[in-house]
């Protein structure tokens, strides 16, 4: 995790799983708060901010670039949900 804050650099080792993701964010780094509320990410490096709902996405996604392909065509996606929608009409 490259979470950086007023403790420093978290350095811990993450997976690319969004509950997981979701789970550490709150515990460890305090991310907590209403769905809507903006939050900046604080990923070492990222100027982006968001909707605390849409962080947890946007950290597995853009910074542990965990993927998904469909099982039909293979073509690969950055995001699991956008995957699973794509080979739903891949079939």
């Amino acid at each position: 995790c490259q979470w950086t804050d007023e403790h420093g650099t978290c350095n811990m080792n993450v997976f690319g799983d969004r509950v997981w993701m979701s789970h550490h964010l709150s515990r460890r780094h305090n991310v907590v708060g209403h769905e809507k509320s903006q939050r900046a990410c604080l990923w070492q490096g990222c100027t982006d901010t968001m909707n605390k709902g849409s962080l947890t996405r946007h950290v597995v996604s853009r910074h542990l670039r965990a993927g998904a392909s469909c099982g039909f065509c293979s073509k690969v996606y950055s995001r699991a949900d956008v995957a699973r929608r794509h080979t739903k009409k891949c079939k």
